[in-house]
């Protein structure tokens, strides 16, 4: 299992934010190189970054963070947010991102997110942020009028091999995974399913791996200091490359 330690920008901070909701967020590096750089520190090979204002404007608003945390750490960097076009997956590529999270492209132009995910087919992740079983899109703040495994059974048919799959509800709220919806997932896809929202415990991340889900995103529970890196990763025996 890999451990994919969030980085959630805004402002230029490394915050969290309460079930996406921009108005209870929490900041807890001013800069998120620091982060970046702690959890290099710690053992970690991968992470994961946001950026949260451009999920909610629809283009990069804090792309010098991510260039910064490239260029001076070695980590594996899965990101997303702002994304809308091939030429801001270019973007990204050239500033040495791996792996790249797309939701509401996906959503709104799949014809658009078919052709990146033909260019970079490994390389693309579709994130698939879901409240009452319907997909949100928009950082969250818009609901879509497409059910949850409808969009799964969509994208898994068009070959996406990488699904981060956020109950939203769950986001920020540390009540731990929402495991019945990954089994539900996985009758659904044979992609590869990256866990977000709600881990708040090793027994959490002990509960994923019963499932057999290869990756999981773990924020507050860190920053909160509910466990570290080292032990999280000793709960699961798992690997980070």
């Amino acid at each position: 299992m890999r451990i994919f330690p969030a980085i959630d920008i805004s402002g230029s901070k490394c915050v969290r934010l309460t079930q996406g909701d921009f108005n209870q967020k929490t900041v807890y590096y001013d800069n998120p190189l620091d982060a970046a750089k702690f959890w290099e520190s710690q053992g970690a090979k991968d992470i994961h970054i946001v950026d949260l204002d451009g999920s909610l404007n629809g283009q990069f608003v804090n792309l010098s963070n991510l260039r910064e945390i490239s260029r001076a750490t070695s980590l594996k960097i899965q990101f997303g947010g702002g994304i809308r076009s091939l030429k801001d997956v270019e973007t990204l590529v050239e500033n040495g991102v791996n792996r790249i999270v797309i939701g509401s492209l996906a959503l709104k132009n799949l014809k658009t997110f078919k052709t990146i995910l033909d260019l970079y087919p490994s390389q693309i992740v579709c994130a698939i942020d879901f409240k009452n079983d319907f997909v949100m899109t928009e950082g969250w703040q818009q609901e879509s009028k497409i059910s949850l495994d409808t969009f799964i059974k969509t994208i898994s048919d068009i070959g996406c091999q990488s699904l981060l799959v956020t109950n939203i509800s769950r986001d920020g709220m540390m009540t731990g995974p929402d495991v019945d919806t990954y089994k539900r997932i996985k009758s659904l896809t044979t992609a590869e399913i990256i866990a977000s929202g709600g881990v708040s415990s090793l027994e959490d991340l002990k509960a994923l791996k019963s499932l057999d889900i290869p990756s999981v995103i773990i924020g507050k529970a860190f920053y909160e200091e509910k466990f570290t890196y080292k032990e999280a990763l000793r709960s699961i025996g798992g690997t980070t490359c």
